[in-house]
């Protein structure tokens, strides 16, 4: 189960349209990678949610859903677990169950209630290990904290380089210099986003192939 909420919506300008806008790009890709087990679904002002039906899917989910909310922040609940009530005909926040939305509620509440954490954070993880959460939670502390050191310039960069196969590609489609693109993907720590994405990824598939995650 998957919660994003969007932070200081209050102030963003257009965000009625601005939101659907970027919740349409989401359905359209991830829904056509079979990633999502029902559409993305606004339930408040300024929150969503959806059912995802494999475990490795996430880091890439997550990812994608920064890069087209980008330089929007948003909060990101995950909660590990049954689902139930994806298929029925009410509201989605009406209809679903199970312990992976509650787990996902508990984070977003956790994300929502932690001003007064070490660091912000900006990513929860619940499921039936909290040991496990414990450290996807760290790993996505500190991925968060480089993420919010992106600039919307880099963002765009960082967006073309996960549509493109290489950096002249990247170049071209934002009518830039190579040099100007490897500049912002540094900048912008692309790699470190994109290795803590494949490495949790393999990691998730590792546990979800053996049972260990539910």
């Amino acid at each position: 189960m998957l919660l994003v909420d969007v932070v200081g919506s209050s102030v963003l300008e257009d965000f009625v349209s601005g939101r659907d806008r970027r919740i349409g790009q989401l359905n359209e890709r991830h829904q056509a990678r079979d990633w999502i087990a029902a559409p993305y679904t606004v339930t408040a002002w300024d929150e969503f949610q959806s059912v995802l039906w494999r475990l490795p899917t996430i880091p890439p989910i997550l990812l994608d859903i920064r890069r087209v909310f980008a330089p929007w922040e948003v909060y990101v609940a995950v909660g590990v677990g049954e689902v139930t009530g994806d298929r029925s005909r009410k509201p989605i926040n009406e209809a679903l169950s199970g312990a992976g939305f509650d787990r996902a509620r508990q984070a977003m509440d956790a994300l929502k209630s932690s001003k007064g954490d070490k660091y912000r954070r900006l990513t929860r993880f619940r499921s039936n290990d909290p040991e496990r959460d414990t450290l996807l939670d760290l790993v996505y502390g500190l991925h968060d904290s480089l993420m919010q050191q992106i600039t919307a310039r880099q963002w765009e960069t960082i967006a073309a380089a996960l549509d493109f196969d290489n950096q002249e590609d990247v170049a071209a489609h934002l009518h830039v210099q190579p040099s100007t693109v490897t500049r912002n993907l540094k900048r912008g720590h692309f790699w470190q986003l994109k290795d803590t994405a494949e490495t949790v990824s393999a990691i998730l598939a590792r546990e979800a192939a053996s049972g260990t995650i539910s």
